[in-house]
């Protein structure tokens, strides 16, 4: 198989008014795959290690998109429907080497362009964006279209289709006008973007936001739920802090049980002040110990609007240093946790945000505790 026709080097650039086939086509083709192939690696390898992947849900449904795979596909199919009728039907019924070499090369040049192409569909760097595809594919198809339009540099060169010599020549300029159709309006689209997202933020993937499932039941794992806070209540190697946990328990039995005894002692009192009419030997006796006793017990329990007693405020007051704990703890974890996450999910992320899910979340799991140990628990037990 020849390279050149009728055996010209392919170094002859410009031949008679024009640029010479075999060099112009050859060469122009395999600009386009080394640019788009040097270019998308440094792409793909920018995109895996700060690219935000978008959440399979969130990935945009455009008919624009689509339209520019099928006219990619388009180009593709006519790179190689070309080089057949070169064989089979076109002048001469010669394939050439540099007809290959051109095939090959822009067939794989648009498959790099689709891979380019859906990669920026379904991730992004976390940059403000421009309107538009990447500058990748964006100057890919510039080139492209600077390819075609340097064909009417060749306009007197018999060697061309443009003087339409004979049907040959007709079938050639068809192929070149619906490249050129093809290639405008991909250049087009590029600089529409159908389908590129413009904000980085809110676009995470599932796997890394950690998302809950809204149809989830709240009531599921919840002993790997209890066992987790555990830990939390009850904290490991830290004696006076057991010792807290510990006697504040203690006052919650406590403030139960006075619970049980103070309308007992009310009772009591009420009847050492009740005369018994069928008993005409008894006496009204004033019971000042029991009043004493009911006077300590609601001094422990607490009454009257606003009050919670000795008990409760103390038990507060203890659990204070738990509570000062686990906030601790938790924000430690959270803080370690965040700095074990990628680059990529921190510049998906505003600051302000992720501090107050820090915030609220510590909050939360202090009150649930709370809850747990001193309501919850104690309303089961009663």
């Amino acid at each position: 198989m020849r390279f050149c026709k009728n055996g010209s080097l392919w170094s002859h650039a410009w031949v008679n008014n024009g640029f010479d086939r075999c060099f112009y086509e050859s060469t122009t083709s395999m600009i386009l795959l080394l640019f788009i192939f040097i270019c998308g690696i440094i792409q793909c390898s920018l995109f895996s290690k700060y690219a935000i992947l978008i959440d399979a849900r969130r990935v945009t449904k455009s008919w624009g998109y689509r339209f520019q795979v099928l006219l990619t596909n388009l180009l593709i199919l006519e790179a190689l429907v070309h080089m057949i009728l070169y064989d089979v039907y076109l002048r001469d019924r010669i394939l050439l080497g540099y007809q290959v070499l051109q095939a090959c090369a822009l067939i794989s040049a648009c498959v790099v362009s689709l891979w380019l192409l859906a990669m920026e569909k379904r991730s992004m760097l976390p940059s403000i964006r421009t309107r538009g595809q990447g500058f990748v594919l964006l100057l890919f198809w510039v080139l492209f279209f600077v390819r075609e339009n340097l064909m009417f540099v060749s306009w007197g060169n018999h060697t061309w289709w443009w003087h339409l010599k004979d049907e040959y020549d007709k079938v050639e300029l068809g192929f070149f006008i619906l490249r050129y159709l093809i290639v405008l309006s991909l250049l087009i689209l590029g600089f529409i973007g159908p389908a590129i997202h413009r904000s980085a933020y809110g676009l995470i993937s599932d796997e890394e936001s950690g998302n809950r499932n809204p149809n989830q039941s709240t009531w599921r794992n919840v002993m790997v739920k209890m066992k987790m806070m555990l830990p939390y209540v009850w904290p490991k190697g830290n004696v006076s802090l057991q010792i807290t946990v510990g006697i504040s328990l203690l006052m919650l039995g406590a403030g139960r049980a006075v619970n049980v005894f103070v309308p007992i002692y009310s009772k009591d009192i009420v009847n050492s002040m009740t005369y018994d009419r069928d008993d005409p030997t008894q006496k009204l006796e004033f019971r000042w110990d029991y009043i004493m006793i009911f006077v300590m017990l609601t001094f422990l329990k607490g009454g009257g609007t606003g009050t919670t007693g000795f008990l409760n405020n103390f038990r507060t007051f203890l659990w204070i240093k738990v509570q000062q704990y686990t906030t601790l703890a938790i924000q430690l974890k959270l803080f370690s946790h965040l700095h074990g996450l990628s680059l990529r999910w921190h510049l998906g992320r505003k600051t302000g945000e992720v501090l107050r899910v820090i915030d609220r979340g510590t909050n939360s799991i202090n009150s649930l505790l709370g809850y747990l140990v001193f309501q919850i628990l104690p309303t089961i037990a009663d």
